[in-house]
């Protein structure tokens, strides 16, 4: 081996050492969501993963039934409400807010369990 060979070793020998160090905080983190997760509930995680997939599901929706959805359960707004500045029946929001529930739970029986 000669002293160029001898330098590029050392040089990577040293550029392990330095990553060892985060190698073990990335496993020491890895390790410490494993045991964090082994306390969960399966219950828990499934919720954990279709709570993750909302976003994707609501923008599956069209953007009238992602209106409808965002405004009956993220801004607590009655279908009487809504019905009433639409210049349409109740019966009609509740229709077509169980038609976007219906496709939400389309979207999580394809996606969700993945």
């Amino acid at each position: 081996m000669d002293a160029k060979d001898n330098a590029t070793n050392h040089r990577e020998t040293r550029y392990m050492d330095d990553n060892s160090d985060i190698d073990d905080d990335h496993n020491q983190v890895a390790l410490e969501l494993a045991f964090s997760r082994m306390k969960e509930s399966p219950e828990d995680l499934i919720w954990e993963h279709r709570k993750a997939l909302l976003p994707d599901a609501i923008v599956s929706l069209s953007s009238e039934d992602q209106t409808l959805i965002t405004e009956i359960y993220f801004e607590n707004k009655t279908a009487t409400e809504i019905a009433h500045r639409d210049g349409v029946s109740i019966s009609t929001v509740t229709r077509h807010a169980n038609k976007a529930i219906r496709m939400l739970q389309k979207y999580y029986s394809e996606f969700g369990n993945k």
